[in-house]
């Protein structure tokens, strides 16, 4: 009877499915099908070892299984994480209690974030256009926006985290009343959001703070409301505002406050050296990053996006005065240029600013605006055809129109994401490749847990993304905030071409060197450093000269500073008599890098 009570509920639950829930499992079922096919394709990371996001986060998941403190730094001994690290922490648990490899479990739970997204996006389209239908398409849409999300502790935030922020928060501004648990969700949501991903907690919390002034000053100057009622918006408005955003900021803080304690001061400043100069974004930029995608007509997806977008946009505007979720998604469409360009009045009146380039994201906005373009076109076709013939005709039209540019939009970004060079890099394991995991693979069995590594920056940071193992200097801009790149760089170039054995040794205690790689990069590879280094690399003799270049070469865009080159010299005899060969690694017959023990 039990058994009997069980099965009629499981069928009760599928009988309360509409034809839309079953659409979504069917999508969500193929969709994870091509992923799982496409990634079952690698045979590694698509991402560059030297210096790819994707060996970083590998890096940060290694150096949790390693033993390390989930807050310590991946790549730099006795140091605290810069990255938010929860989801590097959730990662590697799995990895820990079951023994799946890092990199397949990177590569492969990323299905779980597409199962995810298209749930949530599903249920935010459910709250906003009141229809499942179009909650499905927007749902759709959304996912082959992103297309396929690889694991990594960002996309925590991106496909979960934040989307459960908004759906909350759209909830808290939009319905008749406010409610607290609402900003309370909302507030969790964000600041779990942080600890996955600083830079979309920081554009989050910027264009969410506009579009909740925006509300209260709307509500607070309302025509005709009297002073009780204004007293009763303000004090709704600072009660959840003050629960969604100190506990966000309460959650934030488990990751920001220890690193506020511990460093005094930001040496090493990522996003300016490897992302576009803040200089370039222009009001004018800003705004055809905006624009960019509503009028654009480079080809029938392209175009039909374009069109059904700004229809929507027009929709949104001409409701504005009707109804809150038009205000909603208008307040946002907004807020997301005019946090873009904050360093407009920042840098005057501050002098500070956070780069730019990382708070370009619309997240699923743009898709919102498509399906409300089509909801505007099928009213338009409802008003103005008057025979249900014609209704009927224009309803299939719109229907078809909306699953063709779905299935181009997945071919579209199908093909852009199966051309990348990244994904084809990733698909083949060449031997230069396999002599790099092989590399991390020996560092890993032959190397103790503190042991440090000194070697050039990029191969630096392919040593502890495939090892685990710590470094002196790694790739500057995947390199933490708070550590003084510019003085391990000095440091390192009076170890390896000073002569002052006694300066040696002090530096080779000063960072726990107790190996030594030298490779192609060590051998013909400038150092960049700042002007104030200048005089300490002469005092020990360290060849070296001025030039206005860029922190990070692979940017073309990035900011020129004034910086000091130190050129690859010969290795000094006073460092080579403290070493002692350990291993030699050979490609074609040739030796490629060598690991050199530090004696005693």
């Amino acid at each position: 009877m039990k058994q009997q009570n069980d099965s009629s509920m499981k069928l009760a639950f599928l009988k309360r499915w509409s034809w839309q829930e079953y659409a979504l499992l069917l999508f969500i079922l193929i969709y994870c099908g091509i992923q799982l096919f496409v990634y079952s394709q690698f045979q590694h990371l698509p991402s560059p070892i030297y210096g790819g996001d994707h060996y970083r986060n590998r890096a940060f998941i290694e150096n949790i299984v390693d033993g390390y403190p989930f807050y310590s730094d991946a790549f730099f001994l006795g140091e605290l994480n810069y990255y938010p690290w929860l989801g590097s922490l959730l990662f590697s648990i799995p990895v820990m209690l079951f023994g799946f490899s890092i990199e397949g479990f990177m590569i492969y739970f990323s299905v779980f974030f597409t199962i995810a997204y298209a749930i949530i996006l599903y249920i935010f389209g459910k709250a906003v256009f009141k229809n499942k239908t179009y909650a499905l398409f927007l749902s759709m849409l959304s996912s082959f926006e992103r297309l396929f999300f690889l694991t990594a502790p960002g996309t925590l935030s991106t496909a979960v985290f934040i989307p459960l922020m908004f759906l909350f928060f759209y909830r808290l501004l939009t319905e008749e009343k406010q409610k607290r648990k609402h900003a309370l969700l909302a507030g969790i949501f964000l600041g779990l959001a942080g600890l996955t991903y600083g830079g979309s907690f920081v554009q989050v919390v910027s264009n969410s703070a506009l579009i909740f002034f925006c509300f209260f000053c709307f509500d607070f100057f309302k025509k005709h409301s009297k002073s009780k009622e204004k007293v009763q918006v303000l004090k709704q408005y600072l009660i959840n505002g003050a629960i969604l955003y100190v506990i966000a900021f309460l959650i934030f803080s488990i990751f920001m406050l220890p690193l506020q304690l511990q460093y005094q001061e930001t040496y090493n400043k990522v996003t300016e050296y490897g992302d576009k100069d803040v200089a370039l974004f222009t009001p004018f930029f800003v705004l055809q990053i905006m624009f960019q995608p509503l009028v654009s007509f480079a080809g029938f997806v392209v175009a039909l996006s374009s069109i059904f977008g700004i229809l929507g946009l027009l929709y949104l505007v001409f409701l504005f005065r009707k109804n809150r979720t038009s205000k909603f998604f208008i307040f946002w469409f907004i807020a997301i240029p005019l946090v873009i360009l904050h360093h407009l009045l920042s840098i005057p009146l501050l002098n500070t600013w956070f780069n730019p380039a990382h708070l370009t994201s619309t997240l699923f906005l743009y898709p919102v605006l498509i399906v409300f373009g089509f909801h505007f076109a099928k009213e338009g076709a409802s008003q103005f055809l008057k025979e249900k013939r014609d209704k009927l005709i224009a309803y299939v039209a719109l229907f078809a129109l909306a699953g063709l540019l779905v299935v181009f939009m997945f071919i579209g970004k199908y093909t852009d994401f199966a051309q990348s060079q990244w994904v084809q890099y990733g698909k083949g394991m060449d031997a230069s490749t396999q002599l790099l995991y092989e590399q991390g693979a020996w560092f890993k069995e032959n190397l103790a847990k503190n042991d440090v590594v000194l070697s050039y920056e990029e191969s630096g940071f392919m040593i502890s993304a495939l090892s685990g193992k710590k470094v002196v200097i790694a790739r500057r801009t995947h390199a933490s905030y708070f550590v003084n790149i510019n003085e391990r760089v000095a440091d390192t170039a009076v170890m390896l071409y000073g002569h002052d054995a006694a300066k040696t040794r002090e530096l080779l205690q000063k960072y726990h060197i107790t190996h030594f790689y030298m490779d192609a990069y060590l051998l013909t590879s400038p150092w960049r450093t700042i002007p104030s280094y200048k005089s300490y690399l002469d005092t020990y003799d360290i060849a070296s000269f001025a030039a206005r270049e860029r922190f990070d070469i692979g940017t073309v865009d990035a900011k020129l500073y004034d910086l000091v080159i130190i050129p690859p010299q010969n290795i000094s005899s006073t460092f080579q008599s403290m070493l002692e060969p350990q291993k030699v690694f050979y490609f074609n017959g040739n030796p490629a890098a060598i690991v050199y023990r530090i004696k005693n």
